[in-house]
């Protein structure tokens, strides 16, 4: 098994037409304020490496970036963060903030049952609240809806603390499209977490997947 880096992730969840935020990978400062430029703030930005799998646990993610010193600042701590953990220091992702529910979509293959697909409340509250649904591929619309209005959490959905009601067919939509991406691609596992929806759209901004 291997696991997919950063661009190769990307142009498979392009080719099922998920969607993604505004992003930008960078190798050095200079770069980061280019993209910064093109992207505009407020942004995100995430240490790319294989190796750290919980990027937010190590503080490989720093958020809410809102100019060119608070740019440089985070671009030198994700420098500190990957010697501390010793990771090579390949690349940076500098990412538009969004704003939305976050959710994940993920997908494992199981040797008895076959691909299958879950859905929950994604981002940091995943492993704490593990309030997922689950179905076995294929997933159809009915199948995705279900998923969608049967995890506890559901009423996040409505609109929170000032956020907009999420659009739930995209968020359908992209459970239907992981369950294909299982189905067709040589994929052990993969996670989308966390998916960020909002009134417009629903966006992968972070991706992990597993070949077989």
């Amino acid at each position: 098994m291997k696991i997919l880096d950063f661009g190769s992730s990307e142009r498979l969840v392009k080719k099922y037409r998920l969607n993604t935020p505004k992003q930008i990978v960078v190798k050095n400062l200079k770069q980061a304020l280019n993209a910064a430029k093109q992207i505009r703030y407020p942004l995100v930005m995430k240490l790319l490496s294989d190796k750290l799998v919980h990027k937010t646990d190590v503080g490989a993610v720093i958020t809410d970036i809102k100019d060119d010193d608070d740019l440089e600042q985070a671009f030198y701590a994700l420098q500190k963060v990957a010697k501390k953990h010793r990771i090579k220091f390949e690349a940076v992702l500098v990412q538009e903030k969004l704003k939305g529910i976050e959710f994940i979509v993920g997908g494992k293959k199981d040797p008895q049952f076959g691909p299958f697909v879950l859905f929950g409340l994604g981002g940091i509250f995943t492993e704490i609240i593990e309030d997922i649904s689950i179905r076995i591929c294929p997933v159809s619309r009915m199948d995705a809806e279900e998923m969608v209005n049967e995890i506890r959490g559901k009423k996040v959905m409505d609109g929170i603390r000032g956020l907009p009601p999420v659009n739930k067919r995209q968020l359908v939509e992209t459970i239907i499209k992981v369950s294909k991406m299982m189905e067709k691609e040589k994929i052990a596992e993969m996670d989308l977490n966390p998916v960020i929806c909002n009134e417009n759209a629903c966006y992968c901004a972070d991706v992990r997947i597993v070949r077989e």
